[in-house]
């Protein structure tokens, strides 16, 4: 296994107090203990071959850490988000870029390369302002360095309930989807957005299937093979709840009817979602009776496939992504940095731990290579693992 250090700039500044109202999230304490919640087996080498084969120091104190993505850019070179408790961090192969004065929701590729999407304190609006900074190789749009500002959206547009919010590219790359929560009523609204100017191209609103619903959570937002969507909700109503998983295309219109993938009349909320290689959606569901289940169900037809991860109920986790050897999920709360692996067929899920320190697996992506990059914290630093 190769060790490979980055360097941070100089002079991070600390996050307006004005976002980090809207901003608090529930994610990962990065010295969490383990929970009673135990993956289906606890092989520290799953029995695919799946190792670490490099590890970066991604330069950030993992005691501020609370959360991270990781993504791709154009040229299959990992970029890292790491969210702290005073800004974030993004890590490229061309440097790295301090974000201040600004919260960065979410984080994705497109053909213009990878663009957070941010939540911004206005000084005439109550609520979050929704705006785009792109990064190319670790450098802010505009030249102006670790001070410069997000993109704002043409026209403005809000978030009033503030993060999570999801974004996802068009497959290919030309256009970005943004998920956010309403607020004048319980419901979701989908932003197609320009992502080199920040034009809002196209809205919709999302029919979640459920009658009155009376609360709801955002799961997640992933591109289909198609070029439409896949969207993630956790309903609750009167009547029960419903986990929901909402197709659309294009043109933002809807694909059939949204599929309920909750197993029972007890809530199972969706934890996250994402799409394989064809596009097909997976899901990962908190059954509270059976624990973390992978869901892949059929927008077409309203069928499911489902797959038990963890023996117990209770456990967390911190996303997922479809690759060659399988789904990859980072588990959180295991004392140590920790991914299950579900292998094509039948075969049992594997873990693998990162590190024999002290941590959390906290985002995961899937490499063109057939491996998966892993972002997380063990022993106080921040790292990126990659997997093959």
């Amino acid at each position: 296994m190769t060790r490979t250090r980055l360097i941070p700039l100089a002079g991070l500044l600390c996050l307006s107090a004005g976002c980090t109202s809207f901003a608090d999230r529930d994610t990962a304490d990065p010295t969490s203990t383990p929970s009673s919640s135990a993956p289906t087996t606890t092989t520290s080498a799953p029995s695919t071959g799946l190792a670490v084969t490099e590890e970066t120091d991604l330069a950030v104190d993992a005691d501020t850490v609370t959360g991270a993505r990781v993504v791709l850019d154009p040229d299959g070179s990992p970029v890292t988000l790491v969210l702290t408790s005073t800004g974030a961090t993004v890590v490229a192969s061309g440097g790295t870029t301090s974000v201040t004065g600004t919260v960065v929701g979410d984080l994705v590729t497109t053909d213009d390369g990878p663009v957070g999407v941010t939540l911004t304190a206005d000084p005439v609006s109550p609520d979050p302002v929704l705006g785009l900074y792109p990064f190319d190789d670790g450098q802010v749009p505009n030249g102006n360095g670790p001070a410069a500002q997000p993109v704002p959206l043409q026209p403005g547009e809000t978030a009033p309930r503030g993060v999570p919010l999801f974004a996802a590219a068009s497959t290919d790359g030309a256009t970005l989807y943004v998920l956010v929560e309403d607020t004048d009523a319980v419901g979701a609204t989908v932003f197609a957005l320009d992502p080199g100017t920040g034009e809002v191209l196209d809205t919709a609103e999302v029919d979640p299937g459920v009658a009155d619903p009376t609360a709801l959570e955002l799961a997640g937002l992933a591109s289909t093979g198609d070029g439409g969507l896949v969207l993630g909700l956790t309903v609750d109503a009167a009547e029960g709840s419903a986990s929901v998983l909402v197709g659309l295309d294009a043109d933002l219109e809807p694909v059939g009817d949204p599929v309920d993938v909750q197993p029972g009349d007890d809530r199972a909320p969706l934890v996250a979602v994402t799409t394989d290689a064809d596009g097909a959606p997976v899901a990962l569901l908190d059954d509270p009776a059976q624990g973390l289940a992978l869901v892949q169900p059929d927008l077409a037809t309203g069928g499911q496939e489902s797959r038990p991860l963890t023996t117990d109920p209770g456990g967390r986790a911190a996303g997922l992504a479809v690759g060659e050897s399988g789904v990859l999920v980072a588990l959180l709360d295991q004392g140590s940095p920790t991914v299950v692996l579900t292998p094509p067929g039948d075969a049992d899920p594997t873990t693998l731990e990162l590190c024999s320190g002290t941590g959390d697996a906290l985002a995961v992506t899937a490499d063109p290579d057939g491996g998966f990059l892993v972002a997380g914290t063990c022993d106080g630093e921040s790292l990126l693992w990659t997997l093959g």
